[in-house]
């Protein structure tokens, strides 16, 4: 059972924010990095079997802070008696463990430092919940290219031939393990922080691109890339994105009449949320709440 899913914040904010206001270079390689561990995760979830996802417990997106470093685990698998640490990369090239154990690049002599986050990890979670817990630590090399050399222990390394023995023999966690799965799966979001200066506007679908448009009835024309759009896609786009840059704002008419620049006529806006979202509140302290379904 997926206890906690896979979901992405930060690279929607990242996503929502970079075509609003120009990113800091810090900001450039934090959503890199946040598009490279969603698409190992995509394919991470194409190899575990369904029968796996009826025995043990899931949970993606696991967070830890040390004394030096916050450190982020792909997921957590919880079985029979075992809590299983992943850390997922797509590392190529032969690679070995180096004297203090930690996996080496052969020929650069780079060092990875998943097996020591893991190990990190693992010391806080016993120390937190219970020091007798058996938690298992995995560094899941998803490259075909990745090889291990022969003199060095793979009792942490996972490669993507080895998944389909390890996912086959997990068993169903008992109930104490479902507990210390239900309160690993409770980890906080970090506080947000957003530039006063966003832009405001609707995006078009095509360019993706802010954009002075020709609205006309259900259809927009964008003046950047001259291609048409149905003016409920963009709508609901810009009021996504609105959300995952201001979580803890309420979405209502006002708002969503200045967020797409005044562009569309308030009465339009109100039936859009109307059509698109659930209402939440009466009269003029309406708000809206999750989508109605997706477009």
């Amino acid at each position: 059972m997926i206890v906690k899913k896979r979901t992405y914040p930060a690279l929607e904010r990242l996503e929502a924010l970079r075509h609003r206001i120009p990113l800091t270079d810090k900001e450039q390689h934090e959503l890199q990095a946040l598009i490279k561990q969603k698409e190992l995760e995509d394919y991470f979830e194409t190899l575990m079997p369904q029968e796996l996802l009826e025995k043990v417990d899931v949970i993606w997106h696991y967070s830890y802070a040390d004394y030096h470093q916050e450190i982020s685990l792909n997921l957590i698998l919880v079985e029979a008696e075992t809590i299983h640490l992943l850390k997922l990369n797509d590392y190529r090239g032969l690679h070995t463990l180096n004297h203090q154990g930690m996996l080496t690049e052969f020929f650069s002599c780079t060092v990875r430092d998943d097996l020591a986050q893991l190990m990190s990890t693992k010391l806080g979670i016993q120390y937190l919940m219970d020091r007798s817990l058996n938690i298992q630590l995995r560094c899941v090399c998803l490259s075909r290219d990745f090889e291990l050399d022969l003199h060095s222990s793979r009792q942490q390394i996972l490669t993507i031939h080895d998944l389909s023995a390890y996912f086959s023999q997990m068993t169903s966690p008992d109930t104490s393990m479902n507990d210390y799965a239900a309160r690993l799966s409770h980890t906080p979001e970090a506080p947000v922080r957003i530039p006063a200066a966003v832009q405001n506007g609707l995006r078009c679908p095509h360019c993706g691109q802010l954009s002075d448009f020709n609205y006309h009835h259900h259809l927009i024309l964008c003046q950047k890339c001259r291609q048409i759009s149905t003016l409920d896609q963009a709508f609901v786009t810009a009021a996504r994105e609105y959300l995952s840059l201001f979580p803890d704002s309420r979405l209502t008419k006002g708002i969503m009449y200045k967020w797409c620049n005044k562009k569309i006529p308030a009465t339009k806006v109100a039936s859009l949320l109307k059509k698109h979202f659930s209402p939440a509140g009466k009269t003029k302290g309406t708000y809206y709440l999750c989508e109605n379904g997706p477009l």
